[in-house]
């Protein structure tokens, strides 16, 4: 990562890695410059020269708090070096509690502080908030996905998601029930972080989703549609659909049906 951008530095306990992870692939997908060192130090590099040097150039400073960060003697070097960089930085020092119960260290009371406990997947509302604290958090567009194949969300904030379902197409009465489970999980996220949402790739069950969101809302969500990436079987990326014709919606759902049925197709 260039120093010369802005970035986030993400501070934690390596007995926190599955957390700082998730942390570190939403927030990068999203777009969000996240520091975090077993992605940005270099085999052989100098620890120490290159923490401190990367923790004066962040933007913010993220602290992941639980029961090991706070006994780790590392962490609270970190902290440290925060504190007594630019002025600004100090005033950019984000305490997260990702554990229940975890106290604060003296250093940090005083400071409001995200309440996050099991992480981002576990905690989006506070996610969410979160982001918003960032430089350029603010403007990241959220999604829900109940598309259930989990695409990269590549310039939005992946706040959700519902695993696959399977709905018997034929009855109308499953596709009726399956698509109001859809939109009553979608709900709390499209009205409490305006998300958009990633819809499911059956047409039928998709406009029964939305008939039962337009019900609730009188109002149609954001929609956004996963696109293969060219030259890559293997990765989707999302991009904004704003279109809410719902004979554009027929097609473009009954494409990622057939990229259902035939994966090696592209979906344009």
């Amino acid at each position: 990562m260039s120093l010369d951008s802005e970035y986030v530095f993400l501070s934690y306990a390596h007995e926190n890695e599955n957390i700082a992870e998730d942390l570190y692939r939403r927030l990068s997908e999203a777009g969000i410059k996240i520091w975090k060192d077993k992605h940005d130090l270099k085999a052989g590099a100098v620890w120490s020269e290159r923490i401190a040097k990367h923790v004066q150039g962040s933007s913010s400073f993220l602290v992941l708090l639980s029961g090991a960060s706070v006994r780790s003697r590392w962490v609270r070097e970190e902290i440290a070096m925060a504190m007594n960089s630019a002025p600004g930085l100090n005033e950019r020092l984000i305490p997260v509690t990702i554990e229940e119960g975890v106290e604060i260290p003296a250093s940090l009371r005083g400071r409001q502080a995200v309440h996050m406990p099991g992480g981002a997947q576990q905690s989006w509302r506070a996610f969410n908030g979160l982001v918003d604290s960032l430089p350029g958090g603010e403007g990241v567009p959220r999604v829900y996905d109940v598309s259930g194949r989990k695409p990269k969300a590549r310039g939005l904030l992946l706040l959700g998601d519902h695993g696959s379902i399977h709905a018997e197409l034929d009855d109308p009465e499953s596709v009726r029930s399956h698509g109001k489970q859809l939109a009553e999980a979608a709900l709390p996220f499209i009205d409490e972080a305006g998300a958009g949402i990633v819809p499911h790739g059956h047409s039928s069950i998709t406009l029964s989703m939305l008939a039962h969101l337009w019900g609730l809302r009188n109002a149609f969500p954001r929609i956004y549609w996963p696109h293969r990436l060219p030259g890559d079987n293997n990765r989707f990326e999302v991009t904004p659909d704003c279109s809410i014709d719902l004979q554009e919606l027929r097609e473009a759902a009954r494409r990622m049906a057939c990229l259902q049925e035939n994966p090696a197709n592209e979906v344009g």
